[in-house]
């Protein structure tokens, strides 16, 4: 690895770590606040924008909803960021994409389950295994979709290059 591919190594891998570290703390930091707290951020945010989608909803639904898509949000932030870490420092390797693959699964997974278990110690928040599924569930799809995205583009540049990948 020449010194220009070197540096671009360490600023991706600062770049990836801070992310990762930035996303998993402000998990945590939301985890943190008190039930009330919590419902008063998912209403204001629900209000600003989605207000049309209230009175179509039954009372309370649309802020559960809110509240769910967040949370699969977050997660699917984490699993993406957390896998171009972890391909990051497994840099040099033929298959660092695919080997990253399940390691930023499981870790988004494990993430999941500390974040509601430290739920259970906040005030007016309960941890529940269900909620867990529902994080994984955007940890999944953000990992698919960032799989799709990630063939898509090597397929494109072996079908513009004329040569193998």
């Amino acid at each position: 690895m020449g010194k220009r591919e070197e540096r671009k190594h360490r600023r991706l891998l600062t770049v990836y770590g801070l992310l990762w570290l930035l996303i998993m703390v402000f998990i945590f930091i939301m985890s943190a606040r008190d039930g009330d707290e919590s419902t008063d951020i998912s209403d204001g945010v629900l209000y600003l924008l989605f207000s049309w989608l209230i009175p179509l909803l039954p009372e309370g639904l649309a802020g559960l909803l809110i509240r769910k898509a967040a949370h699969m949000f977050e997660f699917c932030c984490l699993a993406v960021v957390s896998w171009l870490f972890a391909a990051e420092l497994l840099e040099g390797r033929q298959a660092r994409y695919h080997l990253a693959l399940p390691a930023s699964a499981a870790w988004s997974f494990l993430y999941a389950c500390t974040d509601e278990w430290h739920q259970r110690f906040v005030p007016g928040r309960v941890g529940q295994f269900q909620d867990v599924l529902i994080d994984f569930f955007g940890s999944a799809t953000g990992l698919l979709l960032a799989a799709l995205l990630l063939w898509l583009r090597r397929r494109g540049q072996t079908a513009f290059s004329g040569g193998e990948r």
